[in-house]
């Protein structure tokens, strides 16, 4: 790998040191191999951007990430920081990508670096996977990545009040700091939070709170998520990996998690456990909840008159405490639509429910 591009002296010695690090597991991090730096001169194992987007999960878990430099003109999805297998796990320092696509160091107290899954090919079960047209991307899995709709989030927010939304039975994990990130890592604890999906209109999605620790952010919804934000949902899709040029490597297009620093020893659940943490949860945890089977797709939401007066009032408060986010009008307008068309989204308008 020519480095000659490189100004950081540190940066330097630490690639030339460590190399690529990696663990012998279904999923990891990518490492220099894989990506494409614009200093490069060798074949990476992925000729794609370095840039990768940010996913709204990501964001509320900590990962930042701003628009592309001179080429935001209404995308709405936003490139973030992520880490790659590079450096010294016991001096705790590493190297990510910025959102430009360019190489900087870190360390393990900095959240804001967000995780770009990396799997081998021939490691994933091929018959939940299927390939794009172009054989270059193919779906694995599913996961929670971006908000719906203002409109939306309201509604599901309002059914959710209403103890109407259909559990499909699958729980997703995070894993995240406190408050105090400090005494996290001093105690080397992290989090667990345990996310229910929930189906409506034929779609998946989980309600979450914004954990991360900073400044609030704004989501690709245009929702700005405050500690504690109810107001936030995220649909559960297809997550999409990019397929390596020897088509041994599969790599997810989009920052898919943040907040999971490498810890030596971590406790879940007091439990005491002699992995990284990151590499826990991979392997561990997200490796088995992507592939989960939903329940209850086709269940039938019954609503009345009573729970439609209820609703009405819940808008309002809504609106009351979101002045400049909700439109009431417009939910209004959504609503109808859908009770309108509730004999082909699985929603049922009941004299008295049930």
């Amino acid at each position: 790998m020519n480095n000659k591009n490189i100004n950081d002296l540190k940066l330097k010695k630490m690639l030339k040191k460590y190399g690529d690090y990696g663990v012998e597991n279904l999923f990891t991090i990518p490492t220099v191999s894989d990506i494409h730096y614009r200093f490069g001169e060798e074949e990476p194992s992925f000729c794609c951007k370095e840039e990768a987007p940010l996913t709204d999960f990501a964001s509320i878990q900590g990962c930042k990430g701003y628009y592309p430099s001179n080429e935001w003109a209404g995308e709405k999805t936003r490139n973030g920081y992520y880490t790659i297998n590079n450096g010294n796990i016991y001096t705790e320092e590493f190297i990510g990508i910025n959102p430009d696509g360019n190489l900087e160091k870190y360390y393990k107290q900095d959240l804001k670096y967000g995780v770009r899954v990396v799997s081998q090919f021939s490691c994933i079960n091929q018959q939940n996977y299927s390939l794009s047209s172009n054989n270059n991307l193919l779906t694995y899995g599913e996961y929670s990545q971006f908000g719906p709709s203002i409109c939306l989030a309201t509604i599901l927010e309002l059914f959710y009040l209403n103890s109407l939304l259909p559990e499909t039975g699958r729980v997703f994990t995070e894993l995240s700091f406190q408050n105090d990130v400090n005494y996290q890592l001093k105690h080397n604890h992290v989090r667990v939070i345990k996310h229910v999906e929930y189906q409506f209109l034929g779609k998946k999605y989980i309600r979450a709170i914004g954990h991360f620790y900073g400044a609030n952010i704004t989501l690709t919804n245009d929702i700005t998520v405050k500690r504690p934000d109810n107001l936030l949902w995220l649909e559960v899709t297809p997550i999409e990996w990019i397929i390596s040029e020897k088509k041994d490597k599969i790599m997810s297009k989009n920052i898919l998690v943040a907040g999971i620093p490498y810890f030596k020893n971590i406790k879940i659940n007091n439990v005491k456990e002699t992995f990284y943490s990151l590499n826990y949860f991979l392997n561990n945890i997200f490796a088995k909840e992507i592939l989960q089977e939903p329940n209850n797709m086709h269940q039938i939401i019954e609503v009345d008159d009573r729970i439609l007066n209820k609703m009405d009032k819940q808008l309002t408060e809504l609106c009351n405490k979101h002045p400049y986010l909700i439109n009431k009008e417009e939910v209004v307008r959504m609503m109808r639509e859908i009770l309108l068309e509730r004999n082909h989204n699985g929603i049922q308008r009941v004299k008295k429910r049930r």
